[in-house]
Order: structure tokens, then C-alpha cells, then sequence
């Protein structure tokens, strides 16, 4: 009875004293320096603790043992005085208390007794201290013996740390970590001039893959995947603005003062516009829908459970600024519209306008929708079964069907749609009026079409060969004429 006592009197020790501190501070510290709320897995935490706990029973419970010795004055010999803490000394009785085996053996119950007669000494205590006592008393105590103790309480340390970090070494801590790490060293990027509320490019390119982007001088887009490409205003005096060869491929273009930024592979990089100064702006996340408004990049983070982010132009500030499941955002001068589900396990959708100025929400409808953008008074996206779809935002109305078939990209001039539908051999290629009526074909189509993307009074599409090479061609929607891009002079 009286082992199970002190099994019980260890196992609440170290549980109080030891265990459930240690977790505080793990929990203080992931609050504290990564602002969020460590994960819970009171499994884990019990495997873990009954794994102290069995190693805290195993060292320190209560046992008793004798040694010989030659003479009774031979204790005061023997007994180092940097190891041990002399409580009690007369002619029958010994009581010390062990200096090292920190923190154990000022949390533990850490006395060791030794009773003295006639050339014999019994030694009683916590199972580890009697045997560093005796092996002192036979002179086995080297000066590594309590460096080997340190090591031994660092490994538990360890082992305890491993399964506290087990549960989230894959999850919102390592994660916070690294956007930690990335604006730690963001600010050495030059800083980006840009005027509040002027937009990186439009919602309708960025969610056709932001293959192109049209400024006050110039048109860029992207060529072949991999090269971005300038032209004059017409089209004419065509430059190379990346070097050819590059391997990852380019989307997600927005203009910001004289940078253009894109995205390469997951990389969000940037580079002046007459081709000089390519540089990573932030290459830690997997980003989806990059779109600049002001002086802010906005995007969804794949890394993050698709929550979206924002960071500065240059980098820096990088943070979490909406924590929901996002299917898609649109980003506007001051406001964001977001298609989104609470997390990924809940199908319930929903879209809402967020404010930018002070990330005010309001939510708008409850609609399964993919590729949202909003356009003169109305939300179109895309629903279920990929149907082109949209619906009134003032006045509530049900959602009307624009086009009843399988719509793989969309985008939206004053005066038309233009739309690519799958079927079964190809991808072909529509315009008609805003409502879906009067429908027509614009000539090309391939296994597949998409990069849709308005510059000025033109439209860009991308046809794909079955060895995967792009042909960009340009849709003019004042003379309905389709031209190939890879036709213009080289300036």
C-alpha cells in the first residue's frame, strides 16, 4: 500500500508541478509570439503524459538499500558538498538533499535518509538519488556522472516537447512561423509609390488566370506560359520583358506604379515594366487570386486553409486578414467581394461584401458560386454544374441562367459576354449580349481555351496545341475580327 501511495504522490507532483506548467507555457508561448490558439489533442496529451509520468515513477520512487563501510567517519569524506546539501547530521542519522537533477529535485519529494551503524549504512529515498549516494560511497562518481544526469532530463525534455509539437508541426503554428520569418526580412524591398484605391488589374482578368493587364502606355500579357510580353496600345512594338527558357509558369499579372507583379510557379514576384529589376516579393505560400488594390496585394492562401491574405507592395506586413474557406474574391477599389464556406468540411456557401477600410462584412446570398465578379448591379459567377449564372444585388431576386451549359471561363465587357463552353471533343469559344442572348461563335477552338482577357477594346484567349504550347490570340470587339498574337513585329 504504502508503494502505490507514493506511485500516487509522484504522478500528482509531477502532473502539477511539472506537466500542466509546461503545457501553460507551451500554450503562452504559441499565443504570445504567434497569436493563435494551440491545437488540443487531449490523446496526444495523454500519451504524453503518461509517458512522464511512467519515467518520473520509475527514477524516483521510494526504495531503500544498504552499503558497507570501513569507518562511520568515513561519510563526511565521501559526501561531495557540490553535490549534495547536508539538512541533518548526528551520530545515528544523515539527511542530505541532491544539488543537482534540476528541476526534479526541487518539485519531487527529494530527501534521502541515511541511517548509520556499525560499519553499515541504509540508505532510503527516491530511487535515483540513493544510487547516486551509494555510488559515491563507492567511489564511482566521476566528474561526467552529473553531466550524464542533465543529459538524461534534457532526452525527457525532448521526448515531452516532441509530443506537444507532434499535433501541430504540420499546422497553424509552423505556419505562422514562416510569415513571421518572411516579414522579418521584407523590408529591404523597394517601396512602391501607388495611389489609394487604383487597382492592379480587373476581377475579371485575375480570375481568368491574370494573363494580362492594361496600363496607360502599355499592354502586357503573357506569352507561352512563360514570357511577359509589351506592346503599345495598339498592339504594335512588341518586347520581351522576362528572358525566354523559364520553367514556371506566369499568371496573376497587376500593375502598380511602374512594377509589374505576377506570379511564377507559387512565387509572387515582381518587375519594373521596361524589364529591369525582377525580384521575389514573397515566396512561402501557395497563392491564389493575386490582386493589388491601393497599397495593398491581396490574395488566397493555399498554405493557410485558403483564408485570405494581404500584405504591402513590397512585401512587407504580410498577415492574415480574413479567416474563412475562400472559393474565389474579387477585389474593387474599396471593397471585396468574397465567395467563401466557414471551413472545408462545411458546404454551406455563402458570398459577402467586405469593406477594405475597415473590414466591415455583410453578407450578400447564400449561393454555391465559383469565379464571382460583380458588374453593373448584378453578381455573375459561376454555379452548380458550372452554369453561367447571375443575380441581382439590390432588389433580391432568384438567380437567372445566362448560359445552360458546362462554362469553363467567363468575362464581361459593357456590351457583351464572352464565354468558353467544354463539350465533349473541344472547347468553343462565345459572345452575346449581357443577358446570354444572341449568341455566336468566335472562330478557334482546341481541347482547350481560357486565359480570357480584356485589354481595351480587345479580348486575348489562349488555344492549347496537344503538345501544350499556347497560341494567344486577339478577339477585337469593334470589328470582330481574331487575330494571332505571335504575328506582331518585334520593337
Amino acid at each position: 500500500m504504502k508503494k502505490y501511495l507514493n506511485w500516487i504522490n509522484i504522478a500528482l507532483r509531477g502532473t502539477v508541478l511539472l506537466f500542466l506548467p509546461g503545457l501553460l507555457i507551451f500554450y503562452l508561448f504559441y499565443k504570445v509570439i504567434f497569436d493563435v490558439e494551440m491545437d488540443i489533442y487531449w490523446l496526444t496529451i495523454l500519451m504524453a503524459l503518461v509517458t512522464f509520468i511512467y519515467d518520473l515513477i520509475k527514477k524516483y520512487q521510494q526504495e531503500t538499500t544498504e552499503e558497507r563501510l570501513q569507518t562511520l567517519d568515513e561519510i563526511e569524506r565521501i559526501i561531495s558538498k557540490k553535490r549534495w546539501e547536508v539538512l541533518l547530521h548526528d551520530r545515528t542519522k544523515l539527511i542530505v538533499r541532491p544539488k543537482f537533477d534540476f528541476p526534479f529535485n526541487f518539485m519531487l519529494s527529494d530527501q534521502v535518509e541515511v541511517f548509520l551503524a556499525s560499519r553499515r549504512v541504509k540508505i532510503a529515498g527516491p530511487r535515483l538519488y540513493i544510487e547516486e549516494f551509494s555510488k559515491e560511497i563507492r567511489g564511482e562518481v566521476t566528474e561526467d556522472t552529473d553531466k550524464k544526469i542533465t543529459m538524461r532530463n534534457v532526452m525527457v525534455g525532448i521526448i515531452c516537447t516532441f509530443f506537444f509539437f507532434l499535433p501541430i508541426v504540420e499546422g497553424d503554428v509552423y505556419w505562422q512561423a514562416k510569415v513571421m520569418y518572411h516579414n522579418a526580412f521584407a523590408d529591404k524591398n523597394e517601396v512602391v509609390a501607388q495611389t489609394e484605391d487604383i487597382l492592379g488589374n480587373s476581377a475579371e482578368n485575375i480570375l481568368n488566370q491574370g494573363y494580362g493587364v492594361a496600363g496607360d502606355e502599355y499592354n502586357f500579357y503573357i506569352e507561352d506560359d512563360t514570357e511577359i510580353v509589351r506592346t503599345d496600345k495598339n498592339f504594335q512594338n512588341k518586347k520581351y520583358l522576362t528572358d525566354n527558357g523559364e520553367q514556371m509558369a506566369y499568371s496573376d499579372l497587376n500593375l502598380a506604379g511602374d512594377w509589374l507583379y505576377f506570379l511564377e510557379g507559387t512565387a509572387i514576384n515582381r518587375i519594373k515594366t521596361d524589364g529591369s529589376d525582377k525580384e521575389v516579393i514573397q515566396n512561402i505560400d501557395i497563392p491564389m487570386d493575386v490582386q493589388i488594390s491601393g497599397e495593398w496585394i491581396y490574395y488566397i492562401s493555399i498554405e493557410d486553409e485558403s483564408n485570405v491574405y494581404r500584405m504591402n507592395l513590397n512585401g512587407e506586413n504580410l498577415e492574415r486578414y480574413l479567416d474563412v474557406y475562400a472559393n474565389s474574391i474579387a477585389v474593387y477599389e474599396d471593397y471585396m467581394i468574397l465567395s467563401y464556406s466557414e471551413d472545408e468540411d462545411d458546404y454551406k456557401p455563402n458570398i459577402e461584401r467586405v469593406n477594405l477600410k475597415d473590414k466591415s462584412r455583410e453578407v450578400q446570398f447564400d449561393l454555391v458560386s465559383t469565379n464571382l465578379i460583380e458588374w453593373d448591379g448584378y453578381y455573375y459567377y459561376t454555379g452548380a454544374n458550372s452554369k453561367l449564372m447571375r443575380v441581382q444585388i439590390e432588389t433580391p431576386s432568384n438567380p437567372e441562367v445566362l448560359v445552360d451549359e458546362y462554362v469553363t471561363s467567363f468575362t464581361i465587357t459593357d456590351q457583351s459576354l464572352i464565354y468558353t463552353v467544354e463539350s465533349t471533343y473541344d472547347t468553343k469559344i462565345y459572345i452575346s449580349n449581357i443577358d446570354g442572348s444572341n449568341e455566336q461563335r468566335i472562330p478557334g477552338k482546341s481541347s482547350m481555351v481560357d486565359g480570357l482577357t480584356k485589354l481595351g477594346d480587345s479580348v486575348l484567349f489562349y488555344t492549347w496545341n496537344s503538345n501544350g504550347y499556347a497560341t494567344v490570340n486577339r478577339f477585337d470587339l469593334n470589328s470582330n475580327e481574331v487575330k494571332r498574337m505571335d504575328e506582331l513585329v518585334l520593337e
